[in-house]
């Protein structure tokens, strides 16, 4: 396939006119508003023109035609969307080899391609055709324990939130999460010598981090911050200069623990709600290691409810996530950036206060609305559509039915499977084992030689037996192992 053509200069014109223009030229000639001069007159575009396209005569485009048909091309795009829609999104050899799969198929063989797999230039011409509804980007990895999470899954738990949050006022629910501070402004875009291999910038940075728990109520007012050091000791310098009302404490690993918790619990929650009347609902995750029996306790008195999102969900149903901690990272990397060029070395923890404060005095406030912990919509959104039926009708030229149990069954597992019980054999130090007649079943004694192989003759095992016995003088369980050694039998008991 050739290059992408390039206009030259001075050359015939063709369109100098968008598809929208276009659209509305004809419609209005067609609804008998403007004749076609006055189309002309109104939209520039020639009476030529509008002719052929409400004659559909002559519709293609100028120049070459695309190796594929719009519908095609269509079906491709959906095809792309949906696998992404299960978090496999296809790389560029994958939509290639899509491609010739299809094409394979069909019995055709296009010459444009060479063995029907698409080249380099037409990739790069398919998603410029197609920008409005592809893009490439880097590629986030998730966990599979947090791929399980499904439709229903989220369904279940909004079901029982709005339940449980029925009747109570914004301001008595608070949700809370811990992230970290890291000691790293990222990468940032430079200018450089053209022919220069390393865009080298120099600027320390580190693996530190400083834990910040967050609490919001629903109605978008935030409750003082609690700062977690990773050190053994706490000294007055490490909590000075930061935000108003901020609490500090440490941890031997810099994360929250039972002790943490229940102090966060004390010193920000419960004088927070001490101000409010009625049922107080906190929202987070359900991490064992912060709940006490004093919190428990805490929560019977003040008329408090833990209410815990489901496991693995946190990058779904987390409403701090997105509205609260990305608009906090991307100044807290420009005032990290702004020390850095200044100073040298790792951020001193004396100094953290001050840039926490300076921080947050770049944010313009949160977004009151994006708090509200009931927003089932976006969530779902997120999610594969289970169901194929419910999904773009041409998509299913591409993607089969099969294709779609294979996406299924990949992101949330087999229903139903079982992991089958281990059966462990007594063996000499040094022997191997031999896998034949391993899978015999109802099988209580098993024997095993020298060479590894098990024994099943049931003459030459009953007769090992009675040796046993006889060399033993002790009774058997009908469960136990035997190992033959050079003639002899050991028993195991």
């Amino acid at each position: 396939m050739p290059n992408k053509y390039t206009r030259i200069l001075g050359s015939r014109t063709y369109r100098n006119y968008s598809y929208e223009t276009l659209k509305q030229a004809i419609d209005e000639v067609r609804q008998k508003k403007l004749s076609y001069r006055e189309a002309y007159n109104k939209y520039g575009i020639s009476t030529a023109t509008i002719s052929r396209k409400i004659n559909k005569k002559n519709v293609k485009k100028h120049g070459g035609q695309n190796v594929l048909t719009s519908l095609e091309e269509k079906c491709i795009v959906d095809a792309i969307l949906y696998a992404s829609d299960w978090s496999y999104p296809f790389e560029k050899n994958d939509l290639k080899n899509l491609v010739k799969s299809y094409l394979d198929r069909a019995g055709e063989n296009l010459k444009p391609f060479k063995n029907n797999l698409p080249g380099e230039i037409w990739y790069k011409n398919f998603i410029d055709r197609h920008n409005t509804a592809l893009k490439t980007r880097l590629g986030e990895n998730i966990k599979r324990s947090r791929a399980v999470v499904s439709r229903t899954v989220v369904n279940e738990y909004f079901d029982n939130l709005e339940i449980s949050l029925s009747g109570i006022p914004p301001q008595n629910i608070i949700n809370y999460d811990e992230t970290n501070f890291v000691d790293d402004p990222d990468r940032i875009k430079v200018l450089v010598r053209k022919t220069s291999k390393h865009a080298e910038n120099i600027m320390d940075s580190s693996k530190s981090a400083t834990s910040v728990m967050f609490s919001v109520d629903a109605a978008g007012s935030m409750l003082p911050l609690y700062v977690v050091y990773k050190s053994t000791q706490l000294w007055d310098s490490w909590t000075t200069g930061g935000p108003d009302k901020c609490r500090y404490n440490r941890t031997k690993s810099g994360w929250s623990d039972q002790s943490i918790f229940e102090d966060w619990f004390i010193t920000v929650v419960i004088p927070h709600f001490r101000q409010m009347e009625g049922k107080k609902v906190v929202i987070g995750d359900n991490l064992a290691s912060h709940m006490s029996i004093n919190i428990i306790q805490l929560c019977k008195e003040n008329n408090i409810k833990f209410l815990f999102l489901p496991p693995n969900s946190t990058h779904l149903t987390q409403p701090l996530d997105v509205p609260c901690f990305r608009p906090i990272k991307i100044p807290w990397r420009k005032v990290l950036k702004a020390y850095k060029r200044a100073m040298r070395g790792p951020i001193p923890k004396e100094i953290f206060p001050r840039l926490l404060k300076k921080t947050l005095e770049k944010l313009s406030g949160l977004k009151q609305q994006e708090n509200n912990p009931i927003d089932r919509e976006k969530v779902l959104k997120r999610l594969p559509i289970e169901d194929l039926d419910s999904i773009n009708s041409s998509a299913s030229i591409i993607i089969p039915e099969a294709l779609h149990d294979i996406f299924k069954e990949t992101r949330f597992g087999k229903v139903g499977e079982k992991v089958s019980k281990r059966k462990k054999y007594n063996i000499k130090a040094g022997c191997s084992l031999k896998k034949e007649n391993c899978d015999k079943k109802n099988e209580e004694n098993v024997l095993i030689d020298d060479e590894g192989m098990l024994i099943v003759d049931e003459v030459e095992i009953n007769n090992i037996k009675e040796e046993a016995i006889l060399s033993s003088n002790k009774v058997p369980m009908v469960s136990i192992k035997y190992q033959l050694k050079k003639g002899k039998v050991n028993l195991f008991f």
